[in-house]
């Protein structure tokens, strides 16, 4: 089975290949990307996972995971605001989507590069264990990967397992609307930054609060987390409900809302509501992350590809 720093390099490159193919759009590329981002995040965020309960004890994996959620979701923050500076038109022109994905792909490129020191860390710790990789443990490679499935497969039967589907569906969903929504005005699409920077400071503020101040450490306290976050997403759903019409999430639309604010209110609650969705996810997320490392600390991989697989 590879190990887990190597796999997050290899799903990272699959992120830095999605990137790069937007500098030069083509159809074929397009297709072949979105396949290996789907194979990439699978690899990447199982990698992560495992990686996480590799260097966690039950005492440490709501700090751990606290911190993780927090810095990972720093790439919200700054993204979404080098978006909200540069994007003041409502249409991505040439001019301005080259520069842009440049960016972004030196910053994933960079990320990449940290990966590589991830590699070399981990390796200089094998070796400090043992000098010599022997053919025996070679050959289990193999039957380490088998052996992930089948247990994979074993867990999805239990009944802890079959429970947990449902928050690793729940927080999976999400969606956008103000970027299709024609009353917010001709700049509506670089609201969708300030949006992400909102939503970016929720789940920043959450990955602390939730993981590293509070350390849930019994089922009870993780699943009053979980409750928690689960009431300030559905605080989030329904603003979205009366906020905007129902077919903004898959066009442009000047359609009336269940409540029809005025802009200034309606662009007021979405971004609360950003915010909130984001305290709401990191709450859902931490947890879940806690749990699968506690309880299924000899088959973490397993327990996270299940993870990503159902969301």
């Amino acid at each position: 089975m590879l190990r887990p720093a190597v796999a997050m390099f290899l799903g990272g490159t699959t992120y830095f290949l999605y990137v790069l193919s937007f500098i030069y759009p083509m159809t074929w590329s397009y297709y072949i990307v979105s396949v290996l981002i789907g194979i990439g995040a699978a690899v990447l965020w199982t990698a992560q996972g495992v990686y996480l309960a590799n260097n966690s004890n039950d005492l440490t994996i709501s700090r751990n995971s606290g911190i993780f959620w927090a810095l990972f979701q720093v790439s919200l923050l700054i993204g979404n605001i080098y978006i909200y500076i540069v994007l003041k038109t409502e249409m991505i022109d040439r001019a301005t989507r080259i520069p842009l994905f440049i960016v972004f792909s030196i910053v994933s490129a960079i990320g990449l590069v940290l990966f590589l020191f991830i590699i070399w860390r981990s390796y200089v710790e094998k070796n400090r264990e043992t000098l010599n990789h022997t053919v025996e443990e070679r050959r289990n490679t193999l039957i380490g990967i088998v052996q992930t499935l089948k247990i994979a497969v074993k867990l999805l039967k239990t009944r802890h397992m079959l429970l947990l589907l449902i928050p690793f569906a729940y927080s999976g969903v999400y969606g956008t609307c103000i970027g299709h929504y024609v009353k917010y005005g001709d700049t509506r699409k670089r609201l969708i930054g300030l949006h992400g920077i909102l939503f970016g400071c929720g789940e920043i503020l959450g990955g602390g609060l939730f993981g590293f101040i509070t350390k849930p450490k019994t089922s009870s306290q993780r699943a009053l987390m979980i409750l928690v976050g689960f009431i300030l997403q559905i605080i989030y759903y329904y603003s979205v409900f009366v906020n905007f019409p129902l077919d903004a999430s898959f066009r442009e639309t000047t359609a009336k809302p269940y409540f029809d604010f005025s802009s200034k209110t309606s662009k007021a609650i979405a971004f609360l509501s950003s915010f909130i969705v984001g305290l709401g996810d990191s709450s859902l997320n931490t947890q879940i992350m806690n749990v699968l490392v506690t309880r299924y600390k000899q088959c973490t991989a397993s327990a996270f590809a299940i993870f990503r697989l159902v969301q």
